[in-house]
């Protein structure tokens, strides 16, 4: 079978009418073939087209999906690491990462709240560089020997230098983690000065204990100096109170250097200049004055006298005999203000248990001595001869009617039975 393509056409007379018939065939096999070949590939191509387009929209909606969830996952990244730099950032501890040599890799905002560095700064810096001289040594043996041993953890103690030059005292607890060293360091500065200070308060509890009466109160005066200048006090005092008379002398005292002493002009000074003041240590309060020039108008009295001795901060301390107030221990800060930590307070107050009783052991030596003198006088002005003896009848003691009117030194008699001088005289 093939195609065939016939056109006729008329043939007319003269007349216009048609006599024959013009035909004319061509063979269109071949073209219709084409035709039929075109066709098949037009709709093949349309199906591919469909069925690409289908391929594509699926890959797109799948693609789509996984960029929807690299987004949800890239904000929880977000949030998540806001979330661990918030953390970090607000911790109270100094945070930092380092490299193998020492740089700084990043530091939380604690190194400016604590030491008062910059990131800048930091950035720029080593820890060795902060680090005190005596203990860079001895660190940087043990993060050598550490790195060594790759992942790691260990604590050390060491002093850090801050921003004015003045070290403080941290505890670091280091890891060791894919060629990088993590830190976390806690500022013990302030608890490492109070236990020392406990330490110091208990040393001199062994040394004041049991002392000679002599030597209380050169004893009470070094106490005030080493406790003063420990706790980087101006000065350092004790006043004891006459009850009889109603005032109150300043006993005892060490000053700092550049400091002028007031000893000289406290004595005999009448309760009533301090009236807030000894109310509040006859209850057995202490009291703790952080700054002066913020004192209530009602301890206007107190706060006069404490601005002319330009005193910025002071704490005083009851000292209490069986619940009397027989005196009080005190610290004037002059140069500088000063914030008590609740711990020196209650140290001081321990302390100052120990000065009572020095003080009162002090009271009763001199008392004792008083008596003892009034004794000696007493005896010494009677105009008859008066003998003390022993047991046995020896003389121990004479008084110096004995030794004028029988004309014995007293070194004569000493030892000798009286009744050997009863019958005659020298």
């Amino acid at each position: 079978m093939y195609w065939e393509d016939v056109a006729i056409s008329p043939i007319k007379n003269k007349d216009g009418e048609i006599i024959n018939f013009l035909a004319v065939k061509r063979d269109i096999s071949e073209m219709k073939k084409a035709q039929a070949e075109i066709f098949e590939l037009t709709t093949s191509l349309e199906q591919k087209v469909k069925d690409r387009t289908h391929e594509l929209a699926k890959a797109n909606k799948l693609l789509m999906s996984e960029i929807k969830e690299r987004e949800l996952a890239q904000a929880a990244l977000v949030a998540k690491t806001k979330e661990l730099e918030n953390f970090f950032n607000v911790t109270p501890e100094l945070l930092a990462i380092f490299d193998p040599a020492g740089n700084f890799i990043k530091a939380n905002h604690a190194w400016n709240d604590i030491l008062s560095y910059s990131e800048k700064e930091l950035s720029v810096l080593k820890i060795t560089d902060l680090i005190h001289p005596d203990d860079v040594e001895e660190y940087g043996k043990e993060v050598e020997e550490k790195f060594k041993m790759k992942n790691s953890t260990w604590n050390v103690t060491s002093r850090l230098k801050n921003h004015f030059g003045e070290y403080k005292i941290l505890e670091w607890h280091n890891y060791l983690f894919d060629g990088l060293m993590y830190s976390a360091a806690r500022d013990i500065t302030q608890q490492k000065k109070e236990l020392d200070f406990q330490q110091k308060l208990l040393h001199l509890s062994s040394q004041l204990t049991g002392i000679p009466t002599a030597q209380i109160q050169p004893s009470i005066k070094e106490a005030l100096h080493q406790i003063g200048e420990f706790l980087s006090a101006d000065r350092s005092y004790i006043f004891e109170l006459e009850d009889e008379n109603g005032t109150m002398t300043n006993t005892y005292e060490w000053c700092n250097s550049e400091i002028t002493a007031e000893i000289d002009n406290l004595k005999e000074i009448p309760y009533t200049f301090f009236p807030n003041w000894m109310k509040t240590l006859k209850t057995g309060e202490n009291i703790v004055i952080a700054d002066v020039a913020e004192l209530p108008k009602e301890w206007k009295a107190e706060k006069d006298i404490q601005e002319a001795q330009h005193i910025k901060s002071v704490l005083i301390i009851p000292l209490l005999s069986e619940k009397q107030l027989v005196g009080f221990a005190g610290l004037d800060y002059v140069k500088n203000k000063k914030e008590f930590s609740d711990s020196e307070v209650q140290n001081l107050k321990m302390w100052s248990v120990m000065l009572t009783g020095l003080i009162n052991n002090l009271r009763i030596e001199q008392l004792l001595e008083q008596s003892r003198q009034n004794y000696i006088t007493f005896f010494n002005t009677i105009d008859d001869f008066l003998f003390v003896l022993d047991e046995e009848g020896k003389i121990i003691n004479t008084n110096e009617t004995v030794n004028n009117r029988l004309k014995y030194s007293f070194d004569e008699l000493r030892g000798n039975s009286f009744f050997a001088y009863t019958r005659y005289c020298h």
